[in-house]
């Protein structure tokens, strides 16, 4: 889980997926931005098909917290299905 994380943040930021850690977050990486939380946004409703609210947002700011937004969306749709 925390791979398909780091893998989209390495993509939206151009930069080696070796580079991005389990701690990566805004306050500690250059370039994430808040258009890479846009990005992130966007990438995340469309790759994992789930819809994420404007209270949400926060969780784009950190690996964690799109781990968790991840998590929740596959959740919901096992409960879906």
């Amino acid at each position: 889980m925390a791979d398909k994380a780091k893998n989209l943040l390495s993509k939206i930021l151009n930069v080696p997926m070796e580079e991005i850690s389990d701690d990566s977050s805004a306050e500690n990486t250059r370039g994430w931005d808040s258009l890479v939380i846009m990005q992130l946004l966007v990438t995340l409703e469309e790759e994992f098909d789930i819809r994420i609210s404007i209270k949400d947002v926060d969780f784009l700011k950190s690996i964690s917290g799109i781990n968790h937004l991840i998590e929740m969306g596959q959740e919901a749709e096992k409960g879906n299905q």
